[in-house]
């Protein structure tokens, strides 16, 4: 695998690490993240997105779909975008932001891999 692949194989990782939480103990990642009470059911619903979304991930990296890879760069970074949005409107508490600091890490590693594999 490239590093650019191996960025988003192990995003992937962590996604379906995040979301195997919120699927087993949502309430309480709730808790100690200090978000909003949701209805039964729901945290779970966000953790197996999550789980779904890191398959992507996993399978893009192992497949080297680089267009995968390219635009995930952009997504991630309009995630932290969105998250800090709903922080700045009163949506969210700010814990939300660990999410999006995450994801545009994450971005900027992919994003870092991808310029050392372009030839000079």
């Amino acid at each position: 695998m490239t590093n650019s692949s191996k960025s988003a194989f192990y995003f992937g990782i962590y996604l379906i690490s995040t979301g195997l939480v919120f699927i087993l103990i949502p309430d309480t990642v709730i808790s100690l993240m200090q978000l909003p009470a949701i209805p039964e059911g729901w945290g779970r619903m966000i953790g197996l997105l999550a789980a779904v979304i890191g398959i992507y991930y996993i399978v893009s990296g192992k497949a080297n779909a680089q267009s995968f890879i390219k635009s995930s760069i952009y997504v991630r970074f309009g995630f932290l975008i969105s998250v800090i949005l709903l922080y700045l409107t009163g949506q969210m508490p700010v814990s939300i932001i660990i999410f999006g600091l995450v994801d545009a890490l994450g971005a900027v590693w992919t994003a870092m891999a991808l310029k050392s594999e372009t030839p000079r």
